[in-house]
């Protein structure tokens, strides 16, 4: 591999370069977790966007709006753009078909953007037909967020739609702090009433927090607490709650690391099926080391095993029900694999009632007895 790559080093001018150089040494070894990382000099431009997403179908006069992304920079109260409006100048200059957007938009993250727009149903051509607005424009990472939030949010809609709204969506971004916040919130705000959930890992890059999620995932029904205001749950103290119901995690072919740890925990402790396609197969645990001059190297240092003995590196998780999403599907706005889990879901939620029903009918036929009483000391003892 010296020899190999040694050639090289005289082309290396830029700490870029020589990231690049060691990456591809790196990728010889044929394992994930690896890679060299540093500071490198910012864009020369940064472009921004203005919180639309736009019709692709539409071939012109001007850019019509598809969405306007909510909690973006045209979401705000009195603002009067709406899908179907049509964009016909971006900072005084004209939107034509052989003008690229970002073109219009380099350098203005944080500035007020001028627009011109034609309203729904008018005729884009008629210059009376305009209006003026105007938008602080944010960067594409702000966006990138927003387009999120959009996403998870038409998920759960489907997901109540198919369900008659008895089931659950929740998306975990990642496996890290955050991650973890947002999926424990989603559980206990919207979907702890449900009878089903749908655990969405799919694209999610990994992290540490799989434990963490099973804590909350992976509790069972033991006993049923009454209180004398006729009040009655699973628990005695509200914070102690956990998911008891049937679940079912959705898996993709970008689904990485920790993120593969947690659907194959989950169905090593028949907890749950999983829908959708294999794993990356990139499972280790690793830690940074800073050199000298602050560059920063990613080493693994923990392999992942199932309890068979099998490295999920370059092992993916294998899906109960495999479902392919394909482009075409993807761009309509069609989710296949999502269905497919609200399917699965339905009938491990028609088990769960059955089984759960005969054990409580079984359990209130029967006659408690305790020994050297008649009367059941209350779980916990007397209060």
């Amino acid at each position: 591999m010296r020899t190999k790559y040694a050639g090289l080093v005289k082309h290396v001018a830029l700490k870029e370069d020589l990231y690049a150089l060691i990456s591809l040494m790196l990728g010889e070894l044929n394992a994930s977790h690896l890679g060299i990382f540093g500071p490198t000099a910012p864009p020369e431009e940064v472009t921004a966007d203005l919180g639309l997403l736009f019709d692709e179908n539409y071939r012109g006069p001007g850019l019509k709006v598809a969405d306007v992304l909510k909690r973006g920079p045209a979401d705000k109260r009195g603002m009067p753009l709406h899908a179907r409006d049509v964009i016909v100048s971006i900072d005084r200059q004209p939107v034509t078909g052989d003008r690229e957007l970002s073109e219009l938009l380099n350098g203005k993250v944080g500035e007020t953007v001028p627009l011109e727009y034609v309203p729904a149903g008018l005729s884009v051509t008629d210059p009376k037909n305009r209006r003026n607005v105007e938008l602080q424009a944010i960067g594409r990472d702000g966006t990138a967020g927003l387009v999120y939030d959009r996403w998870v949010e038409k998920n759960a809609e489907r997901v109540a739609k198919l369900s008659g709204g008895k089931y659950g969506y929740i998306h975990i971004p990642n496996m890290n702090e955050d991650g973890l916040e947002k999926f424990v919130r989603s559980l206990y705000s919207d979907n702890f009433d449900k009878e089903g959930l749908v655990i969405d890992v799919r694209n999610n890059g990994g992290g540490f927090t799989h434990d963490q999620v099973l804590n909350y995932l992976t509790g069972r029904e033991h006993a049923l607490f009454k209180q004398r205001n006729g009040g009655e749950g699973l628990v005695v103290r509200e914070f102690d709650r956990k998911w008891t119901k049937p679940l079912v995690v959705l898996i993709n072919e970008q689904t990485y690391s920790d993120a593969e740890v947690l659907p194959n925990a989950l169905r090593t402790l028949n907890q749950a099926k999983l829908v959708g396609k294999p794993t990356g197969g990139q499972v280790i645990f690793t830690y940074r080391i800073r050199l000298i001059d602050v560059s920063q190297f990613m080493l693994p240092r923990t392999g992942v095993y199932t309890t068979r003995g099998v490295n999920m590196e370059r092992q993916a998780v294998q899906p109960d029900v495999a479902v392919e999403a394909t482009p075409e599907q993807i761009t309509k706005g069609d989710d296949p694999q999502l269905s497919a889990a609200v399917d699965v879901l339905k009938g491990d939620v028609l088990a769960w009632k059955a089984k759960r029903n005969g054990t409580v009918n079984a359990v209130e036929g029967s006659t408690p007895t305790t020994a050297g009483s008649n009367t059941p000391t209350p779980p916990g003892g007397s209060k």
